[in-house]
């Protein structure tokens, strides 16, 4: 169920399945369904509370630049490219999180997201560390090296 709120963008409460919409956002953000993906894969994931951010909201994002979702600051869509600032990393959750998975899943694991995913409905969300390590041999902070290194996910923004 959608309805209209003040407040943030977007928000969503697992618990009902209720997606909150800000007015003001989508009055002057009208092709922002980026954010519509975004918090249906919240209501579709239904992880369990106390999940680590880059979990909860790196898949949110994932699934909503996988669909072509992503917003730029521009107000355009850009189907290609995740938003990850030059200023943040993979840690800070949204855009940067959902790079560093889509990155593993282009070069590494093409499961890595689903495979996280699971981590999170299983209420083992803070395991992503060891999972990823497991499916690609490297620690969580090399693979994001690298992919700042890799032009089509993570260098956005740099």
């Amino acid at each position: 169920m959608f309805t209209w709120d003040l407040g943030a963008a977007a928000g969503t409460s697992t618990a009902t399945g209720i997606v909150y919409l800000d007015v003001a956002w989508f009055n002057a953000h009208p092709h922002d369904w980026g954010a519509i993906m975004h918090e249906l894969t919240h209501v579709a994931g239904n992880y369990p509370g106390g999940q680590p951010a880059f979990v909860v909201e790196g898949i949110a994002d994932a699934v909503r630049f996988y669909l072509g979702g992503s917003y730029q600051a521009s107000g355009l869509e850009s189907p290609d490219r995740a938003r990850c600032p030059g200023n943040e990393d993979y840690t800070r959750r949204y855009g940067c999180a959902a790079a560093l998975l889509a990155y593993v899943v282009d070069v590494y694991h093409q499961d890595a997201v689903r495979t996280v995913h699971a981590l999170g409905v299983r209420n083992e969300g803070w395991r992503y560390p060891y999972v990823l390590f497991g499916l690609t041999g490297r620690s969580v902070d090399t693979l994001w090296a690298e992919c700042l290194h890799y032009e089509r996910w993570c260098n956005n923004g740099r």
